[in-house]
């Protein structure tokens, strides 16, 4: 029965319902002018990959169910909720457009029963939200005052309608509604024998109470973490970027921005795009990305969750114009990032952290700020030098011409056609050690009856000058790459160093240059996978580390596993961290190149937990990785290998 007892109270229904409503308009439309501060609009292009994207980290939270609890309970309170949801709007319009025609005989009883699952889900998910904070299951979760008084008014809510429930069973169902209501009717035995007079005071005084928590909860949702319902969980997932994360923000009018004295990047909040300014609205706090952090598990005073935060407190204080470093984030926090996007990955609201912090390292860098000397010293080195070590390029050039000396390479040349062009990268072409690795590499390819080249006026590709914040640099070198590479004809561009691979075959795109790269590890695979060399290592014990721009940035997981599988003898330890999960070896975001003080550093946390596994061998695949571990303390007989060095001195 619609409104029973209650019918001459129902206007209030109407009155708060439309409180309610206008509470969230009034606070959408603040937000928006929030997020659109200076005129920029958002796009709502590609609409079904949109409503994609809704469909698969909002309504089935792909993201939030890979953590077991959290994904249990979110799961509890998402069915349980979006089920009562489902019967409110089921009864008002059986109620308001059908005159209770469709809830009779057996609709009803399926309807009751779907209300009380989803009822109990709901309560099960609030009892594991209240028990995770007062318990600390989460250690790292902020958690205050307001985060349980939300938790309790919700389970108040739950309570008070399986009350009612209870009252009504006792009143009028009782004798037929039996465990269709496995939750109601237990409920109605507390009120069983009670005269109706009792039953019709009490459920009016509960009614009117159930009612006011609801819509008064509904009315202040957008003014607490209830919020991230309709703005993270809806607005910015229908609003989410639709490029792929690895491709990292381009700057399009770069060159007018400069001509007219702008500053690149984000120096105030101002100069930061509305999609960075609905990421700050949108963090919920959840402390996925900050547990992630390899820079903030090694004691640097980084925390993603905290830069999010931070820029947030000064959107809503309106402070477009204060500088950002350091009045809101220390410039120590900003450096201390290590582009490894684990809190990318595990952002279940797809929020993109480290885009916010290249930002504000551009605006460091164009507007003069703290920046380290290093970091000056490589964009100088990259322009004058062509590497961002400051090496002569002569030092490089003796090594090459042994390579085609001993012909494992040769020469680009115009006009000739190669199956892959060898992109060595500077830290290859400059590091002895380093250089062992392409050898061994070289060999395998030669032996798999390839035709590689090698370019003798190689340059670098200016990933390390962006990913500090010198876009225009990065831009310059761009250009000055694609321009070099298109006088060669080739299957395919090959290269050893992943921080290269994703600028050449990614970022570049932003910027309008298209290439065909591959890297070391997929060339490798598809030469072990068509069967055309053999391997042998006979009792060798290895782990591999997966470096951050193969893996979590561009996919390459299992492809160095198949490699290592496909070695006779060698048995593969590891790491409990691996894979997409992997951590940082802490020199991505250009800290090969400098070190913020402080902590520990983030190579050694990650070479212990190599050494736990019991390996005779760290395998690694990138050349950052690699002597980031050999500047730490190796035990005697312990030994870092690049993947490619493996596998020549595996080769039957």
């Amino acid at each position: 029965m619609h409104f029973l007892y209650v019918e001459d109270l129902k206007i209030l229904v109407y009155a708060l319902a439309a409180v309610a409503v206008a509470a969230i308009l009034h606070d959408l439309y603040r937000r928006w002018r929030l997020w659109t501060h200076g005129g920029e609009r958002p796009r709502l292009d590609r609409p079904l990959t949109r409503m994609g994207r809704l469909l698969l980290y909002g309504l089935l939270q792909l993201r939030v169910v890979a953590e077991a609890y959290a994904g249990l309970m979110h799961l509890a309170l998402l069915v349980g909720f979006l089920g009562l949801g489902l019967a409110t709007v089921t009864r008002s319009v059986d109620y308001y457009l059908f005159h209770g025609s469709i809830l009779t005989g057996s609709r009803y009883l399926y309807f009751k029963l779907m209300a009380d699952i989803a009822g109990f889900l709901a309560v099960v998910g609030v009892l594991m939200a209240l028990a995770r904070r007062a318990l600390g299951l989460k250690e790292e979760l902020p958690t205050g005052l307001g985060d349980y008084l939300i938790l309790l008014d919700l389970l108040a809510i739950l309570i008070t309608g399986f009350l009612l429930e209870g009252l009504m069973t006792a009143a009028i169902r009782r004798p037929w509604i039996g465990l269709w209501t496995p939750v109601g009717t237990p409920i109605s035995s507390l009120f069983a024998g009670w005269p109706e007079a009792s039953i019709r005071a009490l459920y009016r005084s509960l009614w009117v109470l159930h009612l006011l928590l609801a819509m008064g909860t509904m009315a202040l949702m957008p003014y607490t973490k209830l919020s991230h319902l309709l703005v993270g969980g809806f607005l910015n997932l229908l609003l989410s970027r639709l490029e792929e994360p690895n491709a990292f923000k381009p700057l399009p009018d770069i060159y007018r921005i400069v001509e007219e004295g702008g500053t690149l990047g984000v120096s105030k909040l101002s100069e930061a795009d509305w999609r960075e300014r609905l990421d700050y609205d949108s963090c919920v706090e959840c402390a996925r990305c900050h547990e992630a952090c390899p820079a903030r598990m090694s004691g640097k005073p980084l925390s993603p969750m905290e830069v999010m935060t931070a820029l947030r407190g000064a959107m809503y204080g309106g402070l477009w114009e204060e500088a950002l470093t350091p009045e809101r984030v220390e410039a120590r926090a900003v450096w201390s990032c290590v582009t490894c996007g684990a809190c990318v990955a595990e952002c279940p609201l797809l929020l993109n952290q480290v885009e916010t912090i290249i930002d504000l390292r551009r605006g460091l860098y164009a507007s003069g700020g703290e920046v380290p000397r290093e970091i000056q010293e490589l964009s100088y080195n990259i322009m004058s030098r062509g590497n961002p070590y400051g090496f002569p390029s002569r030092e490089r050039e003796g090594w090459l011409r042994s390579l085609v000396d001993e012909d494992l390479a040769e020469w680009a040349v115009e006009g000739e056609e190669y199956d892959y062009l060898y992109w060595m990268g500077c830290a290859v072409a400059y590091d002895p050690e380093l250089r062992r690795g392409a050898e061994a590499l070289l060999r395998v390819l030669k032996r798999a009856g390839l035709r590689v080249a090698i370019l003798e006026g190689e340059v670098c590709c200016g990933e390390p000058a962006r990913k500090v914040g010198d876009e225009l640099m990065f831009l310059e070198s761009a250009k000055m790459v694609s321009e070099l590479l298109s006088r060669y004809r080739f299957r395919g561009i090959l290269t050893s160093c992943p921080h290269c691979y994703n600028a050449l075959k990614n970022e570049y795109r932003g910027y309008g240059y298209a290439l065909q790269v591959e890297s070391h590890v997929e060339a490798l695979h598809e030469i072990v996978s068509r069967g055309l060399i053999r391997l042998k290592a006979e009792g060798l014990k290895v782990t591999y580390h997966d470096p951050c721009y193969l893996s979590r940035w561009n996919g390459v997981v299992e492809e160095p596993r198949d490699i290592l599988k496909a070695v006779e003898g060698l048995r593969l330890l590891e790491m409990p961290r691996n894979g997409l999960k992997a951590l940082c070896c802490g020199g991505g975001g250009g800290q090969a190149f400098y070190e913020v003080e402080g902590g520990e550093r983030i190579s050694a946390l990650r070479l212990r937990e190599a050494l736990e596994t019991g390996a005779e061998a760290l395998i690694v695949a990138c050349p950052h990785c690699h002597s980031m571990f050999r500047g730490e303390e190796l035990p005697e007989g312990f030994k870092v290998m690049e993947i490619a060095e493996l596998i020549s001195t595996a080769l039957e």
